[in-house]
């Protein structure tokens, strides 16, 4: 089967998938190019909504980069109990904080059926913050990260099999947030949600996401950009996470992986924006010889060019200038053409 993997690193201010889900649209063309679609939950989460095709598996982003470097197989699943991990920190929040929470659990197990493992406190606040990077990235730091996994064992020991982590991020600054709102800015809290994530799947090896635990705070509705409007629909973020991590694929060692598994690096390109060529996933497709495509119109904070890697263009990396390019190369590569040979001029013949 042809797989494709749709890659937009988060917290990196990508013009397309940097927002609320924004890179939904993305994911529905190339996933309609190939027969699967491996992509993660910065790409796709809207908030209440979720951006990921049917043929698409939603992927915690540690985990995308251990299978495309060979650590893990994934086996796609009909669906799994999801419990959901809420920081301590919610007893500081307005009265009404935690039935939003629970109204946005209760709507999506009512609308869709998902299977509810249970909700619990973690034993102490996390302590999650949130600051900006060297090159203008957000990121962030833990406190407490024994807090985070105490908690999510004891959801494990009741049956869960992903973990939805609902976490305070502490205070936002100002001028960043407004900046992210009107679509010029990075998403300052994107850092910190793939620290939380990567801390329960790297030590669990079970799939997790996380939803930021916003104060019940009832607004009057503000112009914002489009991008970034899924995120003003409502007082949680955790409808996207639920349903994404309800189709989680199980993570597999390569040893017991099955016929029916997406072996480990089973991947037939990555799709990444311009400037995300050093993240360990990328960097691990390039290893193992996965042809990457860099999309030069999904702009990010991060300028880091092919050069800088000593990656020079060539049958492993081919740079394109949007996701329509990116979706026409696939559909040659899917069906086994030489895809320059539809444009003009005629490539030359190799050899002597």
């Amino acid at each position: 089967m042809f797989t494709v993997v749709h890659l937009i690193p988060t917290g990196v201010g990508a013009a397309i998938g940097g927002f609320a889900g924004d890179g939904g649209p993305a994911a529905a063309l190339l996933g309609a190019v190939c027969d699967r679609l491996v992509t993660h939950p910065n790409a796709v989460n809207g908030a209440q909504l979720l951006g990921l095709p049917p043929n698409g598996l939603y992927v915690e982003g540690s985990a995308l980069d251990a299978w495309l470097a060979g650590r893990l197989a994934l086996r796609p699943v009909r669906g799994r109990r999801v419990g959901v991990l809420i920081d301590r920190a919610v007893e500081r929040h307005p009265v009404g904080t935690l039935e939003a929470l629970h109204h946005a659990i209760d709507a999506v197990r009512a609308v869709h059926g998902l299977p509810f493992a249970g909700c619990a406190l973690t034993p102490r606040p996390v302590g999650a913050h949130v600051r900006a990077g060297a090159h203008g990235h957000s990121t962030g730091g833990v406190a407490d990260p024994e807090a985070l996994l105490e908690g999510a064992r004891c959801l494990l020991a009741e049956g869960a099999e992903a973990i939805a982590v609902v976490a305070d991020l502490g205070p936002l600054d100002p001028a960043a947030e407004a900046a992210y709102d009107q679509g010029c800015g990075v998403d300052p809290i994107g850092g910190i949600e793939a620290i939380l994530s990567h801390l329960v799947v790297s030590a669990l090896g079970v799939p997790a996401a996380h939803a930021p635990l916003w104060p019940y705070e009832p607004t009057q509705p503000r112009p914002v950009d489009a991008r970034a409007a899924a995120e003003h629909l409502g007082h949680t973020f955790l409808p996207c996470v639920l349903l994404g991590l309800w189709r989680h694929p199980s993570l597999v060692p390569p040893s017991a992986a099955l016929p029916g598994d997406l072996g480990p690096g089973q991947a037939d390109a990555v799709v990444v924006p311009r400037g995300c060529l050093g993240g360990p996933g990328v960097i691990a497709a390039r290893d193992r010889g996965i042809p990457v495509i860099v999309v030069q119109e999904n702009t990010t904070a991060v300028p880091l060019p092919p050069a800088a890697l000593g990656w020079p263009p060539g049958p492993t990396l081919v740079e394109v200038a949007n996701y329509w390019e990116a979706a026409g190369l696939l559909a040659g590569w899917r069906a086994g053409l030489e895809p320059w040979s539809a444009r003009r001029p005629w490539p030359p013949r190799p050899g002597p």
